[in-house]
């Protein structure tokens, strides 16, 4: 079998140009997250959450954060002893439950926000708004062209 050839390093192929551009602009908001005492994973789901009108299902919550289950677990037990969210267990079901953003959680959400904000703000401006949305949209149409299933909640 003939050994593949590689044109470019991997950091010029697209999974290393992804991976590049992701560190690069979390490396941007990390400072604020470790300000706050949130990891990348519990700063993803509190706006998870507060994008679905300050509750979500766990499994729904899991999802849309790119988290998965058992990481999820931890997470929320997490989030829940530090205050930031609320588990609220359904009456009929004990099964089921919403996770809500508390008071506490909202005020850590919108404090976090505005500082990752004043960190992202010159340089998407330095990139520009319209190059920043070309962008977004070409990686939304990739993801339909690799997982078509991921397509549709990558448009929200």
């Amino acid at each position: 079998m003939a050994k593949p050839v590689f044109i470019f390093s991997y950091r010029r192929s697209l999974a290393g140009t992804l991976l590049v551009a992701r560190e690069a602009t979390l490396g941007l908001m990390r400072p604020a997250l470790r300000k706050a005492g949130l990891t990348e994973q519990q700063w993803r789901l509190l706006r998870v959450i507060e994008v679905e009108d300050g509750q979500c299902e766990p499994t729904r919550l899991a999802h849309l954060s790119l988290i998965q289950g058992p990481s999820m677990t931890r997470i929320m037990k997490d989030l829940v002893e530090q205050g930031l969210i609320d588990r609220i267990y359904d009456a009929r079901n004990s099964r089921r439950s919403v996770l809500r953003l508390t008071d506490l959680g909202s005020e850590w959400l919108t404090r976090v926000t505005a500082e990752i904000d004043m960190s992202l703000s010159p340089h998407m401006e330095s990139f520009g708004a319209e190059r920043l949305a070309a962008l977004m949209d070409e990686l939304r149409a990739l993801t339909a062209t690799f997982a078509p299933a991921e397509a549709s909640d990558a448009q929200g």
